[in-house]
C-alpha cells in the first residue's frame, strides 16, 4: 500500500524577514560567520606552517605540541601508521 505525504507550501519568509527587521540580523549573523571561519583559516595556516617548520628543524617537542593522541597518518603507499601510545 503505497503511502501519500503532502508538503505545505512555505509562508514567504522575505515580507515577514523586512517586517521584523530579520533580514539586518540575517545579514550580520552571516557576516559574523564568515569573518570566524576566515579566523579559523587563519588559525590553521598559522599551525600548519608551525608543524612543517617543526618537521624541517627536528623540533619534537613542537611536534608532540600539535599532533592529537588519536593521529594516525597514511602514506602514499596506503600504509597507515598510528601514533605510539606513551
Amino acid at each position: 500500500m503505497a503511502t501519500a505525504f503532502a508538503i505545505a507550501p512555505a509562508a514567504p519568509v522575505s515580507a515577514q524577514a523586512h517586517e521584523h527587521g530579520a533580514a539586518e540580523k540575517m545579514t550580520a549573523k552571516a557576516s559574523a560567520s564568515m569573518s570566524a571561519a576566515g579566523n579559523v583559516e587563519e588559525q590553521i595556516k598559522k599551525i600548519e606552517k608551525e608543524r612543517a617548520a617543526a618537521v624541517t628543524h627536528g623540533d619534537v617537542k613542537t611536534l608532540d605540541a600539535l599532533t592529537s593522541d588519536d593521529y594516525t597518518l597514511i602514506d602514499r603507499t596506503g600504509a597507515s601508521w598510528a601514533r605510539p601510545t606513551p
